[in-house]
């Protein structure tokens, strides 16, 4: 059993795949590809951190996208996908960088490493 946090790249690639049906072509995407795949077959945990989420949404919905259909697909994933929401707010999100924060990291990048740390039970 695999754990796997996506990137905000990951997730662009999620929603536009799962979500919209577009295609993978490039290498940095079809090793994504590979990672949806062996989540369809429960051999790899996507897990999702919603603050990412919401910047990607957020981002989708200023170019007048309409994110409902894209909100009601991604909350029916988990019936397809092994994918799990990491749910938390501003508030534990300061809390992580106050104790764990690496610095020379970006946010993004930092956030990924603490989930990594939480799947490997490394507190």
């Amino acid at each position: 059993m695999d754990k796997y946090c996506l990137t905000k790249a990951d997730l662009n690639n999620l929603i536009d795949f799962c979500v919209m049906g577009q295609s993978f072509y490039d290498d940095e995407v079809l090793e994504f590809q590979a990672r949806l795949q062996a989540s369809q077959y429960w051999e790899t945990e996507l897990i999702c951190l919603t603050y990412f989420l919401s910047h990607i949404l957020e981002n989708r919905q200023t170019h007048e996208i309409d994110i409902s259909p894209i909100m009601q697909r991604l909350k029916a994933l988990p019936e397809e996908i092994w994918i799990s929401y990491q749910e938390f707010n501003h508030e534990f999100i300061n809390y992580l960088f106050r104790s764990l924060r690496q610095e020379g990291l970006t946010l993004d990048e930092n956030l990924v490493d603490i989930q990594v740390r939480l799947n490997e039970y490394k507190y």
